[in-house]
């Protein structure tokens, strides 16, 4: 019976499975940095390539990683990353319409740091 729940997957939650204490991971606090700081530059007559794929890079690692540690807030991660797609499909509704522009870099930015905090924080060594 001890066999068998060594092995039982994890319960899924909120935030995931983190050992307690934890610290941030920092590469994902300077991506919410970048994608904060972009929403303040003018992209009116295209929006750049990059941010795209970094955005859906990152959004992709962040739904691996919470498929894994079971966290439901990081199932999130693909559908906010939702207009970049949209970018590379032709569609652009980073550039041309603001609202969508700012509340999608707003979005990301907090889910992202958010992320570092919670499921994706690594465990400190004693």
């Amino acid at each position: 019976m001890s066999e068998s729940r060594a092995h039982a997957p994890l319960p899924w939650s909120l935030w995931g499975r983190v050992s307690r204490p934890a610290k941030p991971l920092w590469a994902l606090l300077a991506v919410s940095l970048i994608v904060a700081g972009e929403t303040f530059l003018d992209f009116s007559p295209t929006y750049p390539l990059y941010m795209s794929v970094l955005v859906i890079g990152v959004a992709a690692w962040l739904s691996i990683r919470a498929w894994r540690r079971r966290a439901l807030v990081g199932l999130l991660a693909l559908p906010l990353s939702v207009p970049w797609m949209g970018h590379l499909w032709g569609a652009d509704w980073l550039s041309e319409q603001q609202a969508v522009f700012y509340t999608a870099h707003s979005l990301f930015s907090v889910f992202v740091a958010i992320a570092a905090y919670t499921f994706m924080a690594r465990e400190v060594s004693a």
